[in-house]
This record gives structure tokens, C-alpha cells and sequence, in this order.
């Protein structure tokens, strides 16, 4: 077996507000000197983070049978089977999640489309493919919900119910308006679609078949 690697961890935005307030004590004016400003400092209020737990089935990995030359013809692409595992994302508290996803084998991919992720190098300079990563069919806390894509992951974007993932891009779960939502449980099904070059990118023949070589970087960030 032959796998694409999806490699998922945490990363962590912190919400901190610091209120500080300045009293002045007033003089009279016939005072010589003016008093000295006393000021107020409250505590520093931080709220904990919440933890969380991500459940990709079979550790993110999309496992395929061993490829053949067969496969890889003179002129035309060839497609594998679209594969999909339902993920999720476990939290003790609510919070809102936003996820980005990096394409570690980007120099195998597809110059232009940031959609495109690469399936590594065959051959010494050929190209083996490339594959998509389809995010759809969301929820939130057992409600269904859609998840919205931006270039700000600061800035909730356009919802949809199903987003083909770019490397250029953040999407967040949202369940109206495209609002981040908060949440405890969050889901959402993963595909993975590859497809394998002609012969015209693989830089020859394959005569001893090969191994998928995808690897996806998935960014899960939680706010509070």
C-alpha cells in the first residue's frame, strides 16, 4: 500500500485584554504643586485556552494500492479513486477553528494553481502528479454547518458547503452569515482526489511502477 499523507497539528491565537485606568486626583487652585496621579491597574484577566483533539482517521493517511506503468499513458491523465474520511476536531471548551493546509511537496505540484498539490517526483526531474484536498459536508456541536474560505484569518469570508482547499487560503466553520462559530465538536469530510501525469510530465516510463509521495501540512488554529 501506498499512502498520501495529510500531518495535522495545533497552532494557538491568544486573546489577551489588558484595561488599564488613569485617576487623577484634582487640586485646588491655589495648591503650589499639583497632587500626584494615582493609578489604577486591575489584574490582567487571561482566559485559558481551550484544548483540543484532533481525530483524522488512520493518523491522516489515504492509503492506495501500489501504482503500475500501466497506469501512466503517452498523452492522457489518469484519475484515482477519490478517497474520503470524516474528521474531527474535539474541545473541552467552545471556541472558534479556522484550518490552513500547506503542500509540503509543492515543487511537485502544479506551477499557478494553488489548489494543486503535488504527489512527488518520479524519475529525476518528472512530475508523478498531483491530487485535490475537498473540504464539505461541516458541523458544529451535531448541527449541520458550512465553512466559510478567507484571506484574512482574521476575517470570516464566503460560506459554502463544500470548498476545493488552496494553499492560499483559511476556512473557518461557520453555521449563518459566515460568522466564525463557536463550538466544541466540529467535523468535516476530507477528500482526497489524486491524479497521475502522462508520460509527457513523468519524464519517461514508468518501468517499475511508483509511490504516491503526497504530503499536506493541516494548521488547526482555535481562538477564544
Amino acid at each position: 500500500m501506498i499512502t498520501i499523507k495529510l500531518i495535522c497539528h495545533f497552532s494557538y491565537r491568544w486573546s489577551v485584554q489588558i484595561l488599564l485606568t488613569l485617576l487623577v486626583i484634582g487640586t485646588s487652585a491655589n495648591a503650589k504643586a499639583r497632587s500626584v496621579a494615582q493609578m489604577e491597574i486591575p489584574p490582567i484577566e487571561i482566559q485559558a485556552a481551550p484544548s483540543c483533539d484532533i481525530q483524522a482517521p488512520d493518523g491522516g493517511e489515504y492509503a492506495y494500492a501500489q501504482l503500475h506503468a500501466s497506469q501512466f499513458h503517452l498523452q492522457q491523465t489518469t484519475s484515482l479513486p477519490p478517497m474520503t474520511r470524516r474528521w474531527a476536531v474535539v474541545c473541552d471548551a467552545p471556541t472558534t477553528l479556522i484550518l490552513q493546509v500547506r503542500d509540503i511537496q509543492s515543487n511537485s505540484a502544479s506551477a499557478g494553481d494553488s489548489t494543486q498539490f503535488g504527489l512527488g517526483m518520479v524519475n529525476g526531474r518528472g512530475y508523478l502528479g498531483q491530487y485535490q484536498i475537498t473540504l464539505s459536508n461541516a458541523s458544529i456541536d451535531g448541527k449541520s454547518a458550512k465553512v466559510y474560505e478567507t484571506s484574512d484569518a482574521s476575517v470570516p469570508g464566503v460560506p459554502a458547503a463544500k470548498w476545493d482547499v488552496s494553499t492560499e487560503k483559511y476556512y473557518g466553520w461557520t453555521e449563518s452569515n459566515g460568522e466564525a462559530s463557536n463550538g466544541k465538536l466540529f467535523f468535516a469530510d476530507i477528500t482526497v482526489s489524486p491524479l497521475l501525469n502522462s508520460l509527457q510530465f513523468t519524464n519517461g516510463p514508468l518501468v517499475n511502477g511508483a509511490e504516491l509521495n503526497g504530503q499536506a501540512e493541516m494548521i488547526f488554529s482555535f481562538g477564544i
